[in-house]
């Protein structure tokens, strides 16, 4: 459970440690504490990017349905996660790293596979059609939406962290 890849996510260390295992929740304001890193904790909540929420929507629930003898959420938190899925759609990316670890680990995510087959019907998810010599080429990172300036690389109020990934981040 705790290795299962569709589980797994990169992640800052030290954000990491300090999101603990805590509730996922909505919190007021939009306090950074980690630089650009847009995540906030606060009174043993953590509330994730919006851009980033389906994500993690989706993998509580295929935690859910994969493991239901460890795992079994409340109403509330059930409801915020229908909520998270539903505003924040399966992309391509999601759908490529499906595939991917499908092919690694052995086993198909079912909430993604359903999820990322309407879309792709729908047209709002593009449809890559693998070639044999490399069936990766159609992934593609834009750089600059990861990349961070100098101007906000020591903004950080918690612990050691720079931003950017200082050697603290990985403590």
């Amino acid at each position: 459970m705790q290795a299962d890849l569709y589980n797994l996510q990169p992640a800052i260390g030290e954000v990491n440690g300090l999101r603990s295992n805590y509730q996922i929740g909505e919190i007021d304001g939009e306090v950074r504490e980690f630089g650009k890193c847009d995540i906030e904790i606060k009174n043993k909540k953590v509330e994730p990017a919006p851009k980033i929420r389906g994500d993690i929507a989706r993998t509580y629930l295929y935690m859910e349905q994969t493991y239901p003898q460890y795992i079994k959420f409340n109403q509330l938190i059930k409801k915020l996660i229908l909520k998270w899925d539903q505003d924040d759609p399966v992309d391509t990316w999601e759908c490529k790293r499906a595939i991917l670890i499908s092919k690694i680990q052995g086993n198909t995510n079912k909430i993604l596979q359903n999820k990322c087959s309407n879309n792709i019907k729908k047209g709002s998810v593009r449809a890559s059609q693998p070639n044999n010599k490399n069936e990766d080429q159609d992934i593609i990172i834009n750089k600059s939406k990861t990349s961070l300036s100098n101007e906000n690389l020591n903004k950080s109020t918690k612990g050691g962290f720079k931003g950017k990934g200082s050697s603290d981040s990985f403590k």
